[in-house]
């Protein structure tokens, strides 16, 4: 007589063999990002990417059958790239600031990090550090252009860098990465203001206080940033964003969890943020990105998602 398998055990069985999976097989995500100006601010300082990193390989000559002279043949998706970054409103370069940041970064990450794994269960050797000097690039990059404009610059910055099933988080800022697992939401990054320091510290500050938009620490700033970097395993079923504080300023977090968790697509998600965001007054600009991994996800809560100690290092 056979038994019959509870949903709850298929689900974390099924989750299971989505781990299990060879760490060199891509696992395609659904992803998507959206930006918007907002309703307050004359021009949108945010700026986002979403990118998919994978090996080609440029045939100049062969004597293969070949209708082109030269073709590219690409390997499969190996990793995903996601970003995002919100130049400092105080500033008078904060727009160039995260454009500089992001295109920076994002060179840096396609010609210098490595993004295949070559030992089946271990983790990337020197990834959190390659994280770090990638955050170190993108504000030297900025630096040297407020040298030439005579300009001040600053940007937050925020990476998810996800090599299946890893996710490694860099964070200089206080734009913010989101995890949802099954009902439960947690902030993956620590918000660098001087209102989450004093709180730290164990100071109260009021919900009202302009500390709360005070950054500590940014790329581009005068004094050198310091950098968060943490890994988190995924597993089928999680939801990431990344966002900037133009969405938390007007969205709570039960909010955002609605979302992610009824979304039907990443696409979904990040057009209903973002204009929940502008009905709430849209006094900043906004941006999302989402991230969906397929699959469901077992029961767990918030303090089980399997993640390293987090990391503070000055860059």
């Amino acid at each position: 007589m056979k038994e019959e398998v509870s949903p709850e055990v298929l689900t974390l069985v099924q989750s299971a063999a989505m781990n299990e999976s060879k760490p060199d097989q891509a696992l395609e995500l659904d992803t998507f990002g959206l930006t918007d100006v907002g309703k307050k601010r004359p021009r949108n300082e945010d700026q986002f990417l979403v990118a998919t990193l994978q090996r080609a390989m440029a045939v100049s000559q062969t004597s293969l059958p070949t209708p082109q002279d030269r073709i590219t043949v690409l390997g499969q998706a190996d990793a995903t790239l996601l970003m995002v970054a919100d130049g400092m409103g105080g500033t008078q370069g904060g727009d160039v600031a995260s454009t500089i940041a992001v295109q920076t970064i994002a060179g840096y990450m396609c010609n210098v990090t490595p993004f295949k794994r070559r030992r089946p269960q271990g983790t990337m050797t020197g990834l959190s550090d390659g994280l770090r000097e990638a955050l170190a690039e993108g504000e030297a990059s900025i630096q040297d252009e407020a040298s030439v404009q005579a300009l001040s610059m600053g940007t937050t910055m925020t990476i998810a860098y996800v090599l299946w099933p890893r996710m490694y988080v860099a964070h200089v800022g206080d734009s913010r990465c989101y995890l949802l697992r099954s009902d439960s939401l947690e902030q993956v990054t620590t918000d660098h203001t001087v209102a989450q320091r004093l709180a730290e510290q164990g100071v109260e500050v009021g919900d009202a206080s302009e500390m709360h938009h005070v950054l500590w620490n940014a790329l581009g700033g005068e004094k050198k940033h310091e950098s968060e970097v943490c890994r988190i395993d995924l597993v089928g079923g999680d939801r990431v964003m990344l966002c900037t504080d133009g969405l938390t300023k007007h969205v709570p977090n039960a909010q955002i969890a609605k979302v992610l968790r009824e979304g039907s697509t990443a696409e979904q998600c990040c057009r209903v943020l973002v204009d929940l965001a502008l009905r709430g007054g849209g006094s900043d600009n906004v941006t999302v990105v989402v991230a969906r991994v397929p699959g469901q996800a077992p029961d767990r809560s918030p303090q089980s998602v399997p993640r390293d100690g987090l990391f503070r290092k000055k860059s």
